[in-house]
């Protein structure tokens, strides 16, 4: 019976944990830390590879070009060997007293072995020109020309190609000559030396020991160094299909390259990195070319590890992780469950009388028996105490609802007294703003109108003139004054222009209700012209207008003009009493090459803008004039925007400055 009834506890316990906070803190504790826990050996699985895998291709990409200097430090070391034969004195005193040879030769071949040259051979020559490449070079020697120089040579070169009755004859030399010259300073003749690759497997023994030391990836013979002719391996430590214990007849010489490698390589001269199949395995590898002396590709150098090396590390690198995280979930699930369960019992308590609370009755939260420090036991003091505080602000508040209603209706009436003030402030600023407009608009007409009046002067005297001429000629009947007639017209029709233009300004001064509609900017930007030009001769400045817009926008006329008038009177205050101003117009398109608008530019090579004000040339009341009011940039500006458009400012290299006004085309 005791039994039984424990049994029915438990599975009763377990149903109310199910439907518990019990469960749901412990699912919520346990679920970040596991989430956290996969995402984060995801992240680490992913990372760990990658980056292993891109400093793999580093390091072999790195060890491929320490081999590469190390065989160039071989080259050099071939050149030096040379010349300090050449300046010996017993090689110097063998040439002054022996002009043989055969007898020089028989000399340097005792030196073979001491340099360690396969051959080294000297030839008289008269000619100091010849072709010949001096230096350190790869050439390839045919079978007739190994025989020519030392009949061992072949056997040294012979190489049985793999899997074929085939023989390669040919030997892959790294040659080195050098001009021999007498004590005078005299040319007398060549001086070779050479170092046969083939079958040369101390040569990358060498190279495989200095590139991948024991303590790179734990076992020198990991990493491998392959010298190829063409395609043919013919001095490799890569060992054989099935030789794991590679010596000296178990080496891959005479298999050859895959398809791929020999392509990139050979065929299109650049380096390979990656992995690629190395005599039967999967190798990760670095190929590069070598050239010969006319640069062109005779063969591949090689540097490489079996891909098992980089996975094994890999995989031993990634159980510790994975076994660690395991460690680490473990313990912490442990933890983080023997903690949840000494706040379960108090916060199932604390949860009853919040519900108490929700359904409105009086409960408060008695003993917890927990310490009087615990963080529960606190939270159910100050929970209480915040009830008690809660009860007495309720009541402040049914005292207060009714003096709020009061007042609110006594601010909503003073709230519509102040926007009353509000509207009728608008209504004055605006007004304000529109005389604003004016002024500025009749501190231009006042400019403008002591140039026009000089401007006048010109073709009234001409007509004065002319009168005079006419005058005097009525007398004589036979005299033709039909051109005198002709230039008083002229003249009286350019005071007519000019007279125009100043009326249309004017008069767009008065009237501050603007109409916008679609039209060409480039008929206004010569009228703008027209009464500035006026005021800019008397300074010498000429203007260079090109209107190359031919798109039309929604702007009013007047608008526009008096923002040019102002950009150009501008530049003629900033302009030293000579120059250029350029106004010029074009069409703008957007990334795709269709129309978004039209811009007007005005370009002046004055005095130039303070690099520090440039921010603040379109505030109000801004100015560095002595008589300037600081309001015609902002005018434009405001106006530029009422036509949905954008201007600004700009300061080139030649410090020329640069007023920019981009109109937008109209929406269709």
């Amino acid at each position: 019976m005791c039994r039984k009834f424990t049994n029915t506890h438990s599975l009763s316990k377990i149903k109310n944990l199910s439907n518990s906070s019990r469960y749901r803190i412990l699912l919520l504790t346990s679920a970040p830390i596991l989430a956290t826990l996969v995402i984060l050996i995801a992240i680490t699985l992913y990372w760990s590879f990658t980056y292993t895998w891109k400093n793999t291709l580093h390091d072999v990409s790195t060890r491929l070009k320490i081999a590469q200097k190390s065989l160039q430090l071989i080259e050099k070391t071939q050149v030096s060997s040379l010349s300090a034969i050449t300046q010996s004195y017993n090689f110097q005193e063998l040439l002054n007293h022996s002009t043989d040879e055969t007898k020089v030769n028989k000399t340097l071949i005792k030196l073979q072995s001491t340099y360690n040259f396969d051959y080294i051979k000297f030839s008289y020559s008269s000619n100091s020109n010849d072709s010949i490449s001096l230096g350190s070079h790869f050439d390839i020697f045919t079978l007739q020309q190994l025989k020519e120089i030392d009949p061992k040579l072949v056997s040294k070169a012979k190489i049985d190609i793999y899997n074929s009755d085939q023989v390669e004859t040919k030997a892959l030399i790294l040659r080195t000559i050098a001009k021999v010259n007498s004590n005078d300073g005299d040319f007398i003749g060549y001086i070779e030396a050479g170092l046969v690759i083939n079958n040369s497997i101390n040569l990358v023994d060498k190279l495989r020991d200095l590139i991948y030391p024991p303590t790179s990836i734990g076992n020198s013979s990991v990493g491998t160094v392959t010298i190829f002719l063409g395609d043919l391996r013919i001095s490799t430590n890569v060992p054989t299909p099935n030789s794991p214990n590679m010596d000296n007849t178990s080496r891959a010489i005479g298999t050859k390259a895959s398809e791929q490698v020999t392509k990139e390589v050979l065929l299109l001269g650049k380096e390979w990195i990656g992995i690629a199949k190395v005599v039967g395995d999967r190798y990760i590898t670095a190929y590069q070319p070598i050239r010969g002396a006319d640069n062109t590709v005779i063969g591949m150098l090689y540097t490489g590890y079996s891909v098992w090396s980089f996975l094994r590390d890999y995989i031993i690198s990634i159980s510790i992780i994975l076994i660690t995280a395991v460690l680490l979930l473990f313990i912490s699930t442990y933890f983080v469950i023997r903690e949840s369960f000494a706040i379960f019992s108090p916060l199932e308590k604390i949860r009853d009388v919040v519900l108490k609370i929700r359904n409105g009755e009086h409960a408060r939260i008695g003993e917890l028996g927990l310490n009087n420090n615990h963080e529960l036991s606190l939270l159910s003091n100050q929970f209480n105490q915040m009830l008690d505080e809660l009860e007495e602000r309720n009541a402040q508040i049914s005292s207060l609802v009714s003096d709020l209603e009061i007042k609110v209706e006594e601010r909503t009436a003073r709230l519509k007294v102040k926007a009353k003030l509000l509207e009728q402030h608008i209504d004055l600023l605006n007004q304000t703003k529109n005389k604003l407009v004016s002024q500025e608009k009749f501190a231009a007409l006042g400019i403008l109108t002591a140039g026009i009046a000089h401007e006048i002067n010109n073709p009234i005297a001409v007509i004065l003139g002319n009168v005079e001429l006419i005058k005097r000629s009525v007398s004589k009947k036979d005299v033709d004054i039909e051109s005198e007639i002709q230039i008083i017209f002229s003249q009286i029709d350019r005071i007519k222009s000019i007279i125009y233009s100043l009326l249309q300004y004017s008069k767009s001064s008065s009237n501050s209700n603007y109409s916008s509609v679609i039209q060409d900017i480039n008929p206004i930007v010569f009228e703008s012209i027209t009464l500035t030009n006026t005021g800019s001769n008397k300074k010498n400045i000429q203007f260079k207008v090109h209107c190359w817009a031919t798109k039309k926008v929604l702007i009013d006329k007047n608008q526009l003009l008096q923002i040019l008038i102002n950009l150009e009177l501008n530049a003629i205050d900033a302009m030293n009493h000579h120059g250029d101003i350029l106004v010029s117009t074009h069409d703008v398109f957007d990334d795709n090459g269709e129309p978004t608008g039209v811009v007007v530019k005005v370009t002046d090579k004055g005095c130039g803008i303070d690099r520090r004000n440039i921010n603040k040339i379109f505030d109000p009341f801004f100015t560095t004039k002595k008589e300037g009011t600081g309001l015609g940039l902002a005018i434009c500006k405001d106006l530029v925007n009422q036509m949905d458009g954008k201007i600004n400012v700009s300061i080139n290299e030649q410090n020329e400055t640069i007023f920019t006004v981009f109109l937008p085309l109209p929406l269709i």
